[in-house]
């Protein structure tokens, strides 16, 4: 019987002062080992590959979560930013056609002041004066018109363009959880 120190194990050989059977006791305790070690490296090896693996699935989980968090976000904003612009839209149509009252009220009020003015014979003293007050309405006229477009730009194109942008960020998360989860 012997000790071997460097594996710590008791050896026992096939007979008294047998050192031939030792050494090969020996090496078939040694393959066991080494077999049992690449078992157990093979054991670790495939647990640390299965725990790189959930590990990579939990970020990719984590990481979903944290898109589709940042998508709400964005589509709430989106949604304010569109309701800024139906508003806004709402506005300038407004102030538009306010304009295109106080244009037909003045000129109504214009041509009756003129007809004063005809029937006492004093059109040449006030035609600058009318002048200036029909360039003032014709001006007015072309900013109710610019108004009115502002408003149907903002209403139709800016919404809908917004209305895209949010159907695009859904759409692409979508298939990011898609790919994730295959």
């Amino acid at each position: 019987m012997y000790f071997d120190i460097e594996n710590d194990i008791l050896i026992q050989g096939l007979g008294s002062g047998d050192q031939d059977g030792w050494w090969q006791e020996s090496m078939c305790d040694l393959m066991l080992k080494s077999v049992l070690l690449s078992w157990i490296i093979c054991d670790v090896e495939t647990n640390a590959v299965d725990f790189e693996v959930s590990d990579i699935r939990n970020q990719l989980n984590e990481q979903l979560r944290c898109m589709e968090s940042r998508l709400e976000v964005q589509i709430a904003m989106v949604t304010e930013i569109q309701d800024f612009f139906r508003k806004k839209a709402e506005i300038e149509m407004e102030y538009a056609r306010n304009l295109e009252k106080l244009v037909k009220q003045t000129k109504l009020r214009h041509r009756q002041e003129k007809q004063k003015c005809v029937l006492f014979d004093h059109v040449h003293l006030i035609g600058i004066a009318y002048d200036n007050i029909n360039t003032l309405l014709d001006l007015t006229k072309k900013e109710s018109r610019d108004h009115s477009t502002v408003s149907d730009l903002s209403n139709n194109q800016m919404v809908q363009k917004l209305a895209d942008i949010m159907e695009n960020a859904q759409r692409i998360f979508r298939a990011v959880r898609t790919y994730t989860l295959v």
